[in-house]
């Protein structure tokens, strides 16, 4: 169920789970809510820790992590973190990536949240502690028990992210639905110890120049967001065919070329309806849609809230 949230909620689900969550001071008056949405958490057999949050922040934060030893992987359905963890360079995790990383020793992480966004994901951790004879996997015990830690950025398979969504709305009840999280939990599990490293496709495809090129589409995504885009029309300024924008995009940014000019779009529009009193229909024409309506369900899914709402919202912790 949907609720709104205060800074001292989230400090104490960072309590809880060894985050440690720190924003503009005067970003926290004690009687003004920060973030809307729903939190679920659940505690595996085993011990393993299932976490699905869905909650639309109005200011952004930081989180920095102790991370203790063990296996942590984290999904992202919509949104974005910019993280920061040792020993590899910074990322940004996009709507559609996720991340898996595992050490024998506590590590600090740092995850850079934006204001005024959406952010819905699903969090599996295993601690060190786990009993790996439950589920005699190798690639388990190397990641719990193996002399190095480690961290890859990497793409959701399509087929996962239905059954991620259900997790907001279990389609079980009682006992049974259990059943169905632990069963998506070894899933995600799964899927999280095999997958390619995004950051190390892009090292062997991008060459010299290929970057600067990508970077101009994104500026252009950027600059102009009510275009009429098109994917031809983008490869033409990056000077590469459709398939290999299509592919290089998503190897170096982490999202499709699309998906990044939806999330501009959202962008643009948040700003307009709460920084330049655009109407409705203003906002949807500067974001390149042509009914209104269209964009009121969008900006609903994307934020959380109707855009007419969003040009206020309320000013108390409901």
């Amino acid at each position: 169920m949907s609720r709104y949230f205060t800074f001292a909620d989230y400090r104490r689900f960072g309590d809880r789970h060894g985050y440690d969550y720190r924003a503009d001071p005067r970003d926290l008056r004690d009687d003004q809510w920060v973030g809307r949405g729903e939190m679920h958490e659940q505690t595996l057999r085993g011990g393993l820790s299932l976490i699905a949050t869905d909650v639309c922040n109005r200011v952004g934060y930081t989180a920095t992590a102790e991370q203790r030893p063990g296996l942590s992987i984290r999904m992202m359905l919509d949104g974005q973190v910019d993280v920061q963890v040792p020993q590899r360079e910074a990322f940004s995790l996009r709507a559609g990536t996720a991340m898996t990383s595992h050490h024998r020793e506590p590590v600090e992480m740092r995850g850079v949240h934006p204001g005024s966004v959406r952010l819905r994901g699903v969090s599996l951790r295993i601690p060190a502690e786990f009993d790996v004879d439950l589920l005699q996997q190798p690639a388990l015990q190397q990641a719990l028990q193996g002399s190095e830690g480690g961290c890859r950025h990497w793409a959701i398979p399509h087929t996962l992210v239905p059954a991620l969504s259900q997790l907001f709305d279990s389609p079980w009840q009682g006992d049974l639905d259990a059943l169905w999280r632990e069963g998506l939990a070894l899933q995600i599990l799964a899927v999280g110890l095999q997958a390619d490293d995004l950051h190390g496709a892009t090292t062997r495809t991008l060459r010299a120049g290929q970057h600067a090129r990508l970077e101009r589409v994104r500026d252009f995504l950027r600059e102009d967001p009510s275009h009429e885009h098109s994917l031809v029309e983008l490869a033409q300024i990056a000077c590469m065919s459709p398939s290999s924008l299509r592919r290089h995009f998503v190897q170096q940014y982490g999202c499709s070329v699309f998906d990044y000019l939806h999330e501009q779009r959202m962008h643009h529009a948040e700003q307009g309806l709460r920084e330049r009193g655009w109407s409705v229909e203003q906002a949807a024409a500067a974001t390149g849609y042509r009914h209104p309506s269209n964009f009121a369900a969008a900006f609903r899914k994307r934020f959380g809230l109707v855009p007419s709402r969003w040009r206020t919202g309320p000013s108390k912790v409901g």
